[in-house]
């Protein structure tokens, strides 16, 4: 990883859902939907909501979306089969 892509601690210590999605999708290694990505990004214990949060489904979609728009930029990949994936740094191909 490089230190434009390395998820980032914020201030009170805690990483954003999206840090969080990024260090999960690249420890797992293998692209995941969305419910599998909350599901790996809880086991891992990398992030909670900070008040209670009912839909973080939609804003993580949201904010991989907003990633996503900087296209060769994006630290993801969204694959087909609407799973995504953690861009690893000049090793891949977009399919």
């Amino acid at each position: 990883m490089t230190t434009a892509t390395k998820p980032k601690a914020r201030d009170n210590g805690r990483l954003s859902l999206v840090d969080a999605a990024f260090r999960a999708l690249s420890e797992v290694g293998t692209p995941l939907s969305m419910a599998d990505l909350l599901a790996a990004i809880g086991s891992k214990q990398l992030w909670t909501p900070p008040r209670g949060g009912k839909t973080p489904d939609c804003s993580l979609r949201s904010a991989i979306y907003v990633d996503l728009r900087r296209g060769d930029k994006s630290r993801f990949i969204r694959h087909p089969d609407h799973t995504y994936s953690a861009r690893q740094t000049g090793t891949e191909q977009v399919a």
